[in-house]
C-alpha cells in the first residue's frame, strides 16, 4: 500500500522460496485442478445447450408434456 517503491528499498530484499520439489508438487496439483475445472466447464456448456434445446422443443410444441 505504499504509493511509491524505490529500487534501492527492495534490491536486497530476501523473499522465502519453497523448495523446488514442493513447487513442482504444487504446480502439478494446480494443473490437475485446472484440467478438472475445464472438464466441468465443458459439461456445464453441454447441459446448458441440452436445456435450451429441450425448452425450445417444449415451447414450440414439438414435444408434448404429459400430465
Amino acid at each position: 500500500t505504499v504509493g511509491h517503491v524505490r529500487v534501492g528499498d527492495i534490491r536486497n530484499l530476501q523473499l522465502p522460496v519453497a523448495p523446488i520439489t514442493e513447487q513442482k508438487t504444487l504446480g502439478k496439483a494446480f494443473s490437475d485442478i485446472m484440467h478438472i475445472e475445464d472438464a466441468y466447464q465443458l459439461e456445464l456448456e453441454r447441459l446448458v445447450q441440452t436445456k435450451q434445446g429441450l425448452m425450445q422443443d417444449l415451447l414450440t410444441g414439438r414435444v408434448r408434456v404429459k400430465a
